[in-house]
């Protein structure tokens, strides 16, 4: 079994975060850790053996720990997560992210982020729930069961609008920005020096 901790072993959504500094880790670990159920790993292959279906973000100090495997991982299981590459502001870009945090990052700046690629994995597994179920309406409508038919069109109904719900934060240019962009807020915000 892997040396991996996890504060919460069986919750959806869970952020993994992969950095091999303690005391780094534990601070990033304490800012998600009111929104979102947490792992920790240490490095590459402890990343690895964490991943699961329940993991929608991987976060990442790019410098330290490698993402390859995970990735790989991500494809061989059809996992959806994202990731979130924490980098030195001098750092070429690295299309391997899916977001990308300067460091040092602040909190707000890191659980925003955090906060967008939830957004993105809750959206991508809801559409798949929709068009699944659209395959279902599509094949009741010809001689199904017109209750079944009346409850299924109830389920995508109400997917339908939780859909729209994730997709007006996933637009917004702005939020986008403030996610991933330069840092315009209040300078007071306590940040962690050392990441």
């Amino acid at each position: 079994m892997s040396k991996t901790t996890s504060d919460v072993t069986m919750a959806r959504d869970v952020v993994l975060v992969c950095v091999p500094d303690d005391d780094r880790r534990r601070r990033i670990t304490t800012a998600l850790r009111e929104e979102w159920p947490v792992r920790t790993a240490h490095d590459e292959p402890e990343t690895v053996a964490s991943l699961d279906r329940d993991v929608a973000v991987l976060v990442v100090d790019a410098a330290e720990c490698a993402v390859e495997s995970a990735l790989d991982r991500r494809e061989e299981r059809n996992l959806r997560f994202e990731t979130a590459g924490l980098v030195a502001p001098d750092a070429a870009v690295d299309d391997r992210f899916d977001a990308r945090l300067e460091t040092p990052v602040r909190t707000g700046e890191l659980r925003a982020t955090v906060e967008r690629l939830h957004r993105r994995v809750r959206y991508d597994r809801l559409l798949d729930r929709y068009y699944s179920l659209a395959e279902r309406y599509a094949t009741l409508t010809g001689d199904g069961d017109p209750e079944e038919l009346a409850r299924v069109e109830g389920r995508l109904a109400d997917l339908r609008q939780r859909l729209d719900r994730l997709v007006d934060g996933l637009d917004d240019a702005d939020a986008f920005d403030a996610a991933v962009g330069d840092y315009d807020g209040d300078d007071d915000e306590p940040s962690f020096d050392d990441i």
